[in-house]
């Protein structure tokens, strides 16, 4: 292997170091994305089932995406991809809050920015609050 391929430092065919070029991140992109995590997501909680029974984990469908409940401190106990491919308001919102509640979690919500802006100002008046603007969750 060519010393440049081994340290990351190859170019593209445009002669620019291939870790410095833009990615361009659009609706299509972070569906492709979103898919992937929605299924890992679903992937991870099934396993979850047969280690961890006595945790009861669970998946709600809902708005197009996924919550997952995997315990209370679980990083897997999150939700993923609700209103980017299907429409999402106050309805879905208020299931997601419930899906938590009776499980005694907090709700995390991960949100893409293409998400069905309803489902947002749903979560807003619901009183979910942005964690941090650069990853999304709420």
């Amino acid at each position: 292997m060519p010393a440049a391929a081994a340290t990351g430092k190859t170019k593209g065919t445009s002669g620019t170091p291939a870790y410095s070029r833009r990615v361009k991140i659009d609706r299509e992109f972070c569906e492709t994305v979103e898919r992937a995590e929605v299924l890992g997501l679903r992937h991870c909680v099934e396993n979850a089932k047969r280690r961890f029974s006595d945790l009861d984990p669970q998946t709600l469908t809902i708005g197009g995406g996924v919550a997952a409940f995997a315990g209370v401190n679980s990083p897997l106990s999150e939700a993923i991809g609700i209103g980017l491919w299907e429409r999402a308001a106050q309805d879905e919102a208020e299931a997601l809050t419930a899906f938590y509640r009776e499980r005694g979690a907090q709700p995390r919500v991960r949100l893409s920015p293409y998400a069905d802006p309803s489902f947002v100002r749903a979560l807003l008046g619901l009183g979910y609050a942005p964690r941090s603007p650069r990853d999304g969750d709420a």
